[in-house]
C-alpha cells in the first residue's frame, strides 16, 4: 500500500507507481517530472527485489 513518510511517497508495487504516473499525466504536470518519477521508480523497484 502506498504511504507517505517524512515527505516521501513510498510505493510498494509497480501498479501503484503506474497509477501515480497516470494521475500526474492527467494533471498535465511537466514531462521532465514524469521522466524523473519513472527513473526513480525503476531504481526503487529493482532495489526492492
Amino acid at each position: 500500500m502506498a504511504k507517505v513518510e517524512e515527505g516521501e511517497i513510498i510505493l510498494d508495487t509497480e501498479e501503484e507507481v503506474n497509477n501515480l504516473i497516470e494521475a500526474i499525466r492527467k494533471e498535465k504536470v511537466d514531462e521532465e517530472l514524469i521522466k524523473k518519477a519513472l527513473l526513480l521508480s525503476k531504481k526503487s523497484l529493482v532495489s526492492n527485489l
